[in-house]
């Protein structure tokens, strides 16, 4: 009997330093992971998890920083609470499960610039060439002026462009 209940005990405290079912993100925040080791071995991991889970229907794997340790988060199509069978672990890191569905933006054009949206240049407005517009930052040097961060050969200082870019025309949905 004694080797019965040290087993149970022990599968007790197992069980508390590692939930066998992935728990759900809720409200913390996922931070970046700046470690870029750590970041290109999550990468990979990542990858394996699709691999592993793809009878799931996930919506999105990505890693990140919560309660400051590197994780997995799937997002994962089905109605919140829903319950997922996924691991609380996964080739040693935390596995976090949050709710939704990550869809390509489809509008033609788009009131507010923001990053990925396509640009076009304007002098040739029904070329094929479509970029796509990186993010707007500001330099210590001078707060008061933006700037875009794109392809060169898409936009130049004295390039007009155009928004959305001609190979935008076509929308599925």
């Amino acid at each position: 009997m004694e080797i019965d209940e040290e087993i149970n005990r022990l599968k007790i405290v197992e069980n508390k330093k590692t939930p066998h079912v992935a728990e759900q993100l809720g409200d913390r925040k996922v931070l970046s992971i700046e470690d870029i080791k750590i970041l290109s071995e999550l990468e990979y991991v990542s990858d394996f998890f699709w691999d592993k889970y793809k009878e799931t229907p996930l919506s999105c794997v990505s890693s990140g920083r919560v309660d400051e340790k590197a994780v997995l988060v799937a997002l994962v199509c089905l109605p919140k609470g829903t319950q997922v069978n996924l691991p609380g672990e996964f080739e040693g890191y935390r596995v976090l499960i949050d709710y939704g569905e990550i869809e390509p933006a489809h509008r033609k054009r788009h009131d507010e610039l923001k990053p990925g949206i396509s640009i076009g240049n304007v002098i040739n407005p029904n070329s094929d060439q479509t970029f796509t517009l990186g993010p707007v930052f500001r330099t210590e040097q001078d707060e008061n002026k933006r700037y875009i961060l794109t392809v060169e050969h898409g936009v130049r200082n004295s390039n007009l462009v155009i928004q959305p870019g001609s190979s935008d025309q076509v929308c599925t949905h």
